[in-house]
């Protein structure tokens, strides 16, 4: 079954329309980002090591499209991370969280290893 002409007429406009509009507000955003990085280009050229705009603004740009840095989860951090929310539940300032039961008893588990292993 294929839509009426007028039906696909309207869709296809609709398109167009939605694509002019999200074009637009990238190039209002791309004219935003350009005055806000030439703004602090001109505040900090001639400063420190005498930069000149093109490179502080070139700078900018890099930083900005370096892949966000995360942490690698290393074991060493999980079980600091373990034995530190251990401690909170022993202390009683483990958040207020729906905790699976097997959770809290790990970390139970954990608290008796660390009193053994402290005596």
């Amino acid at each position: 079954m294929s839509m009426p002409l007028t039906a696909q007429a309207d869709k296809w406009r609709e398109r167009d329309l939605v694509k002019q509009a999200f074009n637009a507000q990238v190039i209002q955003l791309k004219a935003d980002f350009e005055s806000r990085v030439s703004a602090i280009a001109l505040e900090f050229s001639g400063r420190g090591r005498h930069y000149s705009k093109h490179q502080i603004r070139s700078q900018i740009i890099y930083n900005l499209s370096k892949p966000k840095k995360t942490r690698k989860p290393m074991l060493r951090n999980a079980w600091a991370h373990a034995e530190a929310e251990a401690r909170r539940l022993k202390e009683g300032t483990l958040p207020a969280l729906p905790y699976k039961e097997e959770y809290l008893e790990l970390l139970g588990e954990i608290n008796e290893k660390i009193s053994h292993m402290r005596t």
